[in-house]
């Protein structure tokens, strides 16, 4: 595009970066599309004619590199969350296990195994709109105490925490603040088992120990809760 009103009424944004009495002369332009359908484009201000270069096929490429970069994170991203929850999968939920496991560094990670109660209930007696709507709602609950980043959906109605961000006292809040949600009216019922990981290469160890210390909770739980079985 050479014409310069053309130029300040598309692209705006672009001219506000100028000073005033700068005008663009030109603008090359290159748009890379997401099924079929244009996501971005990729923008070249001020070209200098003069250069002998074929500065058309050379944008069109960067275009369609940055568009497959863009597609690949999104597909990326699509991968490793959960349909359902919108949390992260049982992938990243690995990928992180096995990292801390290979990676030289050790740090303290606070864990979390966490079980959602009467999902087959729910299930069976009232549909599996139901049903969802309890996963939802345990999400919810458990990333709005612990934050989005560091939950897992890692089965059914298995969801894992680790936070590697937090410090231990930091993480116990985390803890404590879940726990008091699930006093509220309405509350979807969930048990949980945490432990504090001092090295992180033994992460899956401490999944284990906080799996073992909620199961003991479930199993108290059954005693008082029969219709559960």
């Amino acid at each position: 595009m050479t014409d310069q009103a053309e130029i300040a009424k598309r692209f705006p944004e672009i001219v506000a970066t100028y000073d005033s009495d700068y005008q663009l002369e030109n603008v090359l332009l290159a748009p890379f599309y997401e099924s079929g359908r244009v996501s971005g484009a990729v923008v070249v201000e001020d070209l200098d004619a003069s250069l002998n270069m074929d500065f058309n096929n050379l944008i069109e490429l960067t275009a369609d590199f940055v568009g497959a970069k863009v597609m690949g994170r999104k597909l990326e991203q699509q991968r490793d969350t959960d349909v359902l929850t919108k949390l992260n999968d049982r992938h990243p939920y690995l990928a992180k296990l096995n990292y801390y496991k290979k990676v030289k560094a050790s740090r303290s990670i606070g864990v979390a195994f966490m079980d959602l109660n009467g999902l087959k209930e729910a299930n069976d007696e009232l549909g599996h709109d139901a049903g969802d709507e309890l996963l939802i709602s345990a999400g919810q609950i458990i990333s709005q105490a612990f934050g989005r980043d560091y939950v897992y959906r890692v089965g059914g109605d298995e969801f894992v925490v680790l936070d590697d961000q937090s410090s231990r006292t930091e993480f116990e809040s985390h803890c404590a603040a879940f726990e008091k949600a699930l006093t509220q009216p309405a509350s979807p019922s969930i048990l949980i088992g945490a432990e504090w990981c001092l090295d992180s290469h033994y992460l899956r160890e401490a999944v284990e120990r906080a799996d073992r210390k909620m199961r003991r909770q479930k199993n108290d739980f059954y005693k008082s809760h029969k219709r559960y079985r």
